[in-house]
């Protein structure tokens, strides 16, 4: 082997076991903290989920009732400022069952039909929440399934969230250092050991059964909501000297 090659053998072993050593220093050197951070905010963004349902003797006359209720509570929603891009069907079905047999209905083959037409209310100003309940229940609807409150920009929280975790795994690492008497000088990892995000929001049941066609100005009941809450934890490691 010649000169050259022995000494390019030999460089490379010593920069190995210089790496071996530095990596041996660091990891004595190092302290290891968990940060959290917790953001909460007010929801923004509300979602209700109603239905229309309506049923007949004819099929015809089930399809053609549903159709003009929906289109009324669709026209005074829209009256009220809601975008129609914001009034997404959910689903439409129709199905058929049997009539109870009595003296009054003496065809055993008699049936009725259903038509069921749910929709989605994406409501970008919580704030005007009774007033959209109200207006729904009063031009038509017969349920309202659920409400559920969101924050919009969830991303953002998240970000926040990772930043407070951050801060909060520097100021416990400061504070280990400090008390050893040394001085926090960079950092060598940072791990994500989980990501998660919690949304404190209560969801609210209404009634199933005659809400439609009230008239009279049918008032819902104050609907509150809790914080949306999102959450982010980190593992870091700091060289201390």
């Amino acid at each position: 082997m010649s000169t050259k090659k022995v000494m390019a053998v030999m460089f490379a072993v010593v920069a190995v076991m210089f790496l071996a050593v530095g990596a041996a220093f660091a990891q004595e050197n190092t302290i290891t903290v968990e940060g959290t951070g917790i953001v909460n905010m007010d929801p923004d963004l509300v979602k209700i989920n109603v239905a229309i349902n309506n049923e007949s003797r004819s099929i015809q006359d089930a399809v053609n009732n549903n159709t003009e209720m929906v289109k009324k509570v669709r026209e005074a929603l829209i009256g009220i400022g809601l975008s129609e891009s914001d009034l997404i069907t959910t689903n439409f079905s129709l199905w058929s069952s049997y009539l109870y047999y009595t003296d009054e209905n003496a065809d055993p083959e008699a049936k009725k039909y259903t038509v069921n037409y749910s929709m989605q209310i994406v409501l970008r100003d919580a704030s005007r929440l009774n007033e959209v309940l109200d207006t729904a229940v009063n031009s038509g609807i017969t349920s309202i399934d659920t409400v559920s409150h969101e924050y919009s920009d969830r991303s953002a929280m998240y970000e926040e969230a990772r930043k407070l975790a951050l801060a909060d795994a520097r100021a416990k690492a400061d504070t280990i250092a400090d008390e050893l008497g040394k001085k926090i000088v960079d950092v060598v990892t940072v791990e994500m050991p989980d990501y998660s995000e919690a949304s404190d929001m209560r969801y609210n049941m209404a009634a199933r059964e005659g809400m439609g066609g009230m008239g009279g100005g049918a008032s819902t009941p104050e609907i509150t909501s809790g914080a949306y809450q999102a959450s982010a934890r980190l593992r870091v490691t700091y060289l201390f000297e």
